[in-house]
């Protein structure tokens, strides 16, 4: 479809292409998918970036016909003057689900719209909402009249799609775990209970309570305080509500992604990092605080390399050189990092095939390198590298460059790696390429991000999903987005 529109409507007109896309990786692979697929001249072509001299990027929009950029370049562009927009005859928007308020893509189509009507808006996206009032939104701000849905189910895509088999493992905390939890609820009985003899949250057991009842009832407490509170308790109820997130944080932590996440947690906040100075000293006076962090110190010390690498970024911990540690030394800071081993290891032994594929995915850094480093015991059979964002997360992760994201990819298809352990980046529609086996450590709520997880991958003719949880929470999240994603797979349009 877009081929045609750019042979028929556009090239035959005096007019100019863009195509863009929210990241330079993403950039890069459809200046790659043009070239290869669509046969359009390169001599017609420019990649534009913010690192190119403006006066550069204006003689281009001159000269070339046809663009690709990220949606950032063109609002500094159109701001400049570098280009008339009434130029633009065609805009192809890749993950167009993004386009929601003030976002760079409703930027360009506002602008755009302000001087010309004449231009076609061809907008991509295998996720466009959780339900149809937040479809709407994307459609309205990108200006679209027409909506062709797609589904594994269609006539014409049928031919294109794979076979899947989705499994599910459902793991127990495990007695340790169990423990821990247990001592940690203590802790947030303590929070819980002012707030709940003030009469501004109503559930009273933190192991029942959700993230969200804390947020409205704190919402809740904002616009309709209770009478009987005096105005000078609104800071300390603040302080309160702000704690008990902030807890419930670390309790969640604990359950979905294990001891290692939940201990670097923690640590933050004694270092002061991710907590006020009110809570650390609450926390810092509590027995029950000290034991739980005495008992996780201790654990790490006994298994150093458990801990995250200081360098962050991308590291090579997946070389068939990295040393394997002795069976008996093994820690699994979660019950579902030794399920998760096991699967993987078994899909290798059982395919014995050097072009075999793995991708993990994870939503916390943590969970990421400590997966990555209990499969690179398995070196060389499994050949693992860590993909995360370009964001740093406090001193010692550090985020990667996209230039670094975009090696990894290309070593990961060429086969430099055969594992690979991603956060929420792995999902943005790069083209990872062949897969045959996906792990989802962690069942994100989210359906939108669950969605994204099985297709952001290449499948080959048959391939496998797995999800892999601890038997409430994330059971329950599991559920929920699967529930959301068959839902909005039957929207329909006209």
């Amino acid at each position: 479809m877009i081929c045609d529109d750019l042979n028929d409507d556009v090239l035959a007109l005096v007019g100019k292409v863009v195509f863009m896309a929210p990241t330079r990786p993403l950039v890069a692979q459809q200046i790659e998918a043009c070239f290869n697929i669509m046969g359009i001249p390169q001599r017609d072509t420019q990649e534009m970036t913010g690192t190119m001299n403006p006066v550069v990027r204006q003689d281009a929009w001159r000269n070339k016909r046809v663009f690709f950029l990220t949606p950032q370049v063109m609002v500094n562009d159109l701001s400049r003057g570098a280009f008339h927009p009434s130029v633009i005859k065609c805009l192809v928007i890749d993950e167009a689900h993004k386009a929601l308020g003030n976002h760079a893509y409703c930027q360009v189509v506002r602008e755009l719209f302000k001087y010309t009507q004449e231009f076609r808006v061809l907008a991509l996206s295998a996720t466009p909402g959780s339900d149809l009032k937040a479809v709407q939104q994307v459609l309205s701000n990108l200006l679209v009249s027409r909506v062709e849905l797609r589904s594994e189910e269609s006539a014409d895509i049928v031919p294109y799609t794979h076979a899947r088999l989705v499994d599910k493992y459902v793991v127990k905390l495990g007695e340790r775990l169990s423990s821990l939890r247990d001592k940690y609820l203590q802790i947030m009985e303590v929070v819980v209970r002012r707030l709940t003899s003030l009469g501004v949250l109503f559930c009273r057991n933190p192991q029942t309570m959700a993230k969200y009842a804390i947020l409205r009832a704190r919402d809740e407490f904002r616009q309709n305080p209770p009478q009987n509170i005096r105005r000078n308790q609104f800071g300390t109820i603040e302080g309160d509500f702000a704690f008990c997130t902030s807890l419930y944080h670390g309790y969640e932590l604990l359950l979905l992604h294990g001891q290692r996440s939940f201990y670097n947690f923690l640590q933050g906040i004694v270092n002061g990092e991710k907590s006020y100075p009110r809570a650390r000293a609450e926390l810092m006076r509590s027995h029950v605080f000290v034991d739980i962090m005495e008992e996780l110190r201790s654990q790490f010390e006994v298994f150093p390399d458990s801990k995250a690498p200081e360098d962050g970024g991308v590291s090579r911990i997946g070389d068939p050189a990295a040393p394997a540690a002795p069976p008996a030394a093994r820690f699994y800071s979660h019950p579902k990092i030794e399920k998760l081993e096991e699967i993987v290891l078994q899909h290798f032994r059982e395919t014995q095939s050097e072009s075999t594929r793995v991708m993990i995915f994870s939503q916390y850094r943590d969970s990421v390198d400590e997966i990555a480093l209990t499969l690179a015991h398995h070196a060389p059979l499994v050949r693992v590298m860590s993909f995360v964002g370009q964001s740093s997360a406090g001193r010692t992760t550090k985020g990667v460059t996209q230039k670094e994201q975009m090696k990894v990819v290309r070593e990961f298809r060429s086969g430099g790696y055969n594992t690979l352990v991603a956060t929420c980046v792995g999902e943005e529609g790069l083209d990872i390429g062949d897969v045959d086996l996906i792990v989802c450590y962690d069942a994100h709520k989210s359906p939108i991000r669950c969605a994204t997880r099985f297709a952001a991958p290449r499948p080959r003719l048959f391939f496998t999903a797995c999800a892999v949880y601890h038997v409430s929470v994330a059971a329950f999240f599991y559920h929920s987005s699967s529930a959301l994603i068959s839902r909005v797979s039957r929207i329909g349009f006209r």
